[in-house]
């Protein structure tokens, strides 16, 4: 079968974002939406008091909610590269739920990363997702990474290549082919670092589907207020890929919002990644 070659697209992530401002019923009556989606993390306040993005709970990912209804083929995901040796940051590093936690022993400094951690199943609502790696220091830039999305019945979908920068940070990629919903799908990202032996090339892999969100969901978006709002409810609804990347979006939109900057810290931490969650997003700008 012929395998279509797409060329990449980095996404430009352009969404504003604005502080919730609520006030008498409106506010009283989103509180209580948001609370009706979020039971475990409920908002509180007085008639007449005004919500910031620093006054909502720390954005913390439910992966028991995650609506996943496919079965996973073949061997095992891994959210990280493997080796036997090297800090996490020497690592590619998949952004998804996973098992354990990515990260160096604290007690040891010069301990190895703990790399045993398997990527969970995740979904989207999304037509065409974005997925967000952790890209270690290349020796030179135009290093080149593959993404390659894969069908149920390991056919390639697509095959996107990236060219990578020099430098490390963590990389956000829109898959170019359209997902179709209620379709379990596959997906490897490598770097191409031994085009000879491609065996020794660092990959991650990962499955995903995308799903219609139900009544109930569809409520508590809509009552949603801000950007951060609505992935406060997309996390804990077990909605990875769009969660992650409406704070992704905040933090283009405002380097300098300390509570977005918050907010994905704290969710990478909720799913044990927090051996990367300071690092540099490297197309928030554009690139």
């Amino acid at each position: 079968m012929n395998k279509k070659l797409y060329t990449f697209r980095f996404v430009f992530l352009q969404y504003g974002c604005a502080s919730a401002l609520l006030i008498g019923t409106l506010f009283s009556s989103t509180l209580s939406q948001l609370a009706a989606a979020n039971p475990t993390n409920s908002l509180s306040a007085t008639a007449g008091t005004l919500l910031t993005q620093s006054d909502l709970p720390s954005l913390v990912f439910n992966q028991s909610n995650t609506p996943v209804t496919f079965e996973r083929r073949g061997r095992p995901n891994h959210r990280t590269s493997g080796g036997s040796r090297g800090d996490c940051n020497d690592q590619l590093i998949a952004l998804l739920p996973g098992t354990d936690t990515v990260t160096t022993s604290a007690t040891d400094p010069t301990a190895a990363c703990n790399l045993a951690s398997m990527a969970e199943q995740t979904v989207t609502l999304e037509e065409s997702p974005t997925l967000w790696f952790y890209i270690p220091a290349q020796d030179r830039a135009g290093i080149q990474a593959e993404l390659v999305l894969v069908d149920d019945n390991a056919q390639a979908l697509s095959i996107q290549t990236i060219e990578l920068p020099a430098e490390s940070g963590i990389l956000g990629i829109q898959f170019d082919q359209p997902l179709a919903v209620g379709k379990p799908y596959q997906w490897v990202f490598s770097l191409l670092q031994h085009p000879n032996a491609p065996s020794q090339n660092s990959r991650v892999e990962g499955s995903l589907q995308r799903v219609s969100p139900d009544s109930t969901l569809t409520a508590a978006l809509n009552a949603a207020q801000s950007p951060q709002a609505r992935a406060q409810v997309l996390a804990q609804r077990g909605i990875w890929h769009d969660a992650l990347d409406a704070i992704a979006q905040l933090r283009s939109a405002d380097p300098s919002d300390t509570a977005a900057q918050q907010s994905w810290v704290s969710l990478l931490s909720s799913v044990g990644l927090d051996a990367i969650a300071q690092e540099n997003v490297l197309n928030s700008d554009g690139i």
